[in-house]
């Protein structure tokens, strides 16, 4: 808890120095936010998720004790308003020397596709030792071997290296990356395409050591094949999976000059479940005009907490989507929870003065060159930065939000492949990456992508915190209080009509995660429940108020865990049946809209409709119940109007809209979002 002054953040930091980056996010559990687009060049898309508000320049500690700190204040110099915050506290070893995992690959293997970690046992339990493993390509990019490892072994020991060998028909080859099946390391699935019949589709195959690799022919509606899917000849990022569905890309980057992005969900038979057309996102019209190219991707991905991360080499484009709220819904939006493309400057294309294409993102030809992504456990994603100078990697924060270009130790300008994340809490943790070929990039690729001699896998060390943080006005004893701020007493609503019902936090040591909203209208005699709970954080909840005449209305807010009272209103309030004489003698229409957009950054509209000349009062209120904005009071005539508020001055959340005219009075909620 904090009261608006400098937050001091104490951090212990063992193991080995570090550089930190300290951030902080809304906490409205995601599904408030709703969708919004917004940034220079609309870089910046969410859609149900907590937003970053803040975050922190990286900064270098040494192992022991010290401390971060937060002036309360967000991204824009805004003082945060009173609420609960959640932050994040990102870090890894920015100083120290890469340590050797493993050394791998010998002629005439000399292409190596992005590496992958298998992290988890069939019962979603962390392996006591990660399997790292990758497909092996000749020039031609057909298959020829796949190789796996258990981390933890002698680096230098290439016997631990274990290598099954494949040879594909006439016209089909791999695309991408191979993904182990969750529940039997000895099953790979491979993204498969034949460039003759323009087929894709799946293969199922056992991994024998030192032997040939065995197709699976119980598997698909095609067996040996999945169900087959068009393929176009372009390129894919493989497969991935989240235990319960296999994922797959079509990307047609160089392919096409018509817009085609597809992304496939697959159930663990090998049949196909949907097939989803990602174009809007990563196909363009504009881009293909100025000299790019029609299609960016994506060729890479990655799966963590049931979310897959999309990524191209060839566009500026990063995603996270979340297929389970899609297939959920079967609503198309549901599928995209952030987009970051051109604006920010993080992992951006054709930003520079000097660019013959400017801005352009669909382009191949320019860096920085991005061939792989992965995120850890608190959905922090790191992609691969080649082609931007003496940079390791671009980050991104849970939601999308670019936190700029790091650095591993003696990093160089040279090639770079790959950064994989294992993040469930064993001493295997890390991040784990190439060791930078300094020579001439003709010689060969090293690390996760190409190896003159000895390429090798790297590690230095990673972790990601969270907590909550309030901003408090005071603190009430051990135990905080949820504050009632509207209705408070003295209001007038309709019957029918929806109430939203808001209180404000104030937060102590404790705070239950639930309040319990009650009506009563008998003046306090007899309650009623609205909602058996609902999150404190959330500060607000609708409820319908019922048909009648009542003038002696009352809510109030219990504690779940204990059933006392936190508040209740101030005074009755009242709620009037549209039959009654007030009704006959102004039956003309007053509607107060929902503003448009809505969430919003900077500026929305409020639309509102009198049905006669009336006398107008429109403000804004914050969570906490205080005015913060009045933007009419005066006479309009009858007819539809619209007033503009612009909350640039104001910090992200939920605000409350209130028209008064007579006895007319209704209030609505809006979200700002920067």
């Amino acid at each position: 808890m904090f009261d608006g002054s400098i937050l001091e953040i104490p951090v212990t930091v063992s193991g080995t120095n570090a550089g930190l980056i300290f951030s902080v996010f809304t906490d409205y559990y995601g599904g408030v936010q709703g969708q919004t687009q917004n940034g220079y060049l609309g870089w910046h898309y969410v859609n149900g998720v907590d937003t970053c508000i803040y975050y922190s320049p990286i900064k270098n500690v040494q192992t022991g004790d010290t401390s971060l700190s937060w002036d309360g204040r967000d991204q824009d110099g805004s003082i945060m308003p009173v609420g609960k915050y959640r932050y994040y506290i990102w870090a890894f070893d920015n100083q120290g020397a890469k340590q050797p995992v493993l050394k791998y690959g010998h002629e005439p293997r000399d292409f190596a596709r992005i590496s992958e970690i298998q992290e988890i046992d069939e019962f979603g339990l962390p392996l006591a030792q990660p399997i790292w493993y990758q497909s092996l390509h000749n020039d031609n990019y057909e298959p020829i071997a796949l190789t796996k490892w258990s981390i933890g072994g002698d680096p230098d020991d290439y016997s631990l290296l274990m290598t099954s060998m494949f040879s594909f028909d006439y016209g089909w080859s791999s695309l991408g990356d191979p993904k182990m099946q969750s529940d039997n390391f000895d099953n790979f699935i491979l993204r498969v395409g034949n460039s003759e019949d323009k087929l894709g589709s799946m293969l199922k195959v056992c991994f024998v050591p030192d032997g040939e690799l065995e197709t699976i022919d119980d598997w698909g509606d095609d067996s040996p094949y999945a169900t087959f899917i068009e393929n176009t000849g372009g390129e894919s990022a493989g497969v991935t999976t989240d235990g319960e569905y296999l994922y797959t890309t079509d990307g047609n980057i160089t392919e096409s000059d018509v817009p085609y992005a597809d992304f496939y969900i697959y159930d663990m038979d090998g049949f196909l479940v949907d097939e989803i057309d990602l174009s809007p996102w990563w196909s363009s019209d504009n881009d293909y005009a100025k000299g790019g190219q029609m299609n960016g991707g994506p060729d890479s991905f990655s799966e963590r907490n049931g979310k897959i991360f999309l990524n191209s080499h060839a566009s500026c484009l990063n995603q996270m989507i979340d297929p389970r709220r899609y297939l959920e819904s079967g609503e198309y939006d549901d599928l995209f929870v952030w987009s970051n493309g051109n604006g920010d400057y993080t992992l951006d294309k054709n930003f520079e003065e000097t660019s013959v294409r400017p801005w352009v993102c669909n382009d191949f030809d320019v860096g920085p060159y991005k061939w792989s992504i992965s995120a850890d456990d608190n959905l922090f994603s790191a992609i691969i930065a080649y082609d931007a100078g003496a940079v390791s990697f671009g980050l991104f924060a849970p939601d999308g939000t670019g936190l700029g270009y790091h650095t591993f130790a003696g990093e160089t300008a040279g090639i770079k492949h790959g950064v994989v994340f294992i993040d469930n809490d064993t001493p295997f943790d890390g991040l784990y990456c190439d060791n930078n070929y300094k020579g001439d990039e003709n010689e060969g690729w090293c690390g996760l992508g190409r190896g003159p001699s000895e390429p090798r896998l790297m590690f230095l060390g990673h972790d990601s915190i969270s907590g909550s943080i309030g901003r408090i006005n005071d603190c009430f004893g051990a135990q905080g209080h949820v504050i009632l701020t509207w209705p408070n007493g003295g209001e007038d609503f309709k019957a029918g009509s929806e109430i939203t019902i808001t209180w404000m936090i104030e937060y102590g040591c404790y705070l239950p995660d639930y309040v319990r909203p009650e009506f009563s209208l008998d003046n306090g005699k007899s309650w009623g429940v609205i909602t058996n709970m609902v999150r404190t954080e959330e500060q607000f909840v609708e409820w319908r108020a019922p048909n009648g005449n009542f003038d002696k209305v009352l809510i109030r807010l219990t504690n779940v865990g204990f059933g006392d009272t936190f508040d209740e209103s101030d005074a009755p309030f009242s709620i009037t049946s549209d039959d009654v004489a007030v009704a006959a003698i102004t039956p003309h229409t007053f509607t107060l809209s929902q503003n448009s957009p809505n969430p919003f950054n900077p500026a929305t509209s409020i639309p509102f409709t009198l049905g006669l000349e009336a006398q107008v009062s429109l403000a804004v209120y914050n969570i906490a119940g205080e005015k913060v904005a009045a933007l009419a009071d005066g006479r309009f005539s009858a007819g539809a109007h619209s007033v503009i508020w612009d909350a640039s001055g104001h910090a992200s959340g939920v605000y409350f809209y209130r028209i008064v005219s007579g006895d007319f009075v209704e209030t609505r909620k809006m979200m700002l979002v920067k």
